[in-house]
């Protein structure tokens, strides 16, 4: 089956009123990654993500709803204001920095 993506210069339009949030660079399981690499996967996909959109990402899902814990340093580096997961495990670690607007998601602080 083709994997068809959306044209770079239409990709705004496409999203346009949605959330636009993180999810790494690669898809990789950040429960399993060093810090650097953590690092360079939520700060490169945040940074591509921004430029992209014209407007900061501050929104991040965790994938495979891992690495929660370990993240924590990476996300707040990358600017990311708030993080969740759908795992009833490492939404103890889900949480909002500075925007009231998530504190539905919001379970711990990272201040």
């Amino acid at each position: 089956m083709p994997h068809f993506r959306i044209p770079e210069d239409e990709v705004c339009q496409v999203y346009e009123g949605f959330e636009i949030a993180s999810h790494t660079r690669t898809h990789v399981n950040l429960a399993r990654c060093t810090e650097e690499e953590r690092r360079s996967q939520i700060g490169d996909d945040v940074a591509a993500l921004s430029r992209l959109f014209g407007r900061q990402v501050i929104g991040f899902a965790y994938p495979y709803g891992t690495g929660a814990k370990q993240s924590a340093e990476a996300l707040k580096a990358a600017g990311v204001h708030y993080a969740r997961t759908a795992s009833p495990v490492a939404s103890a670690y889900c949480y909002e920095v500075t925007s009231e607007r998530c504190s539905a998601f919001a379970s711990r602080s990272l201040a």
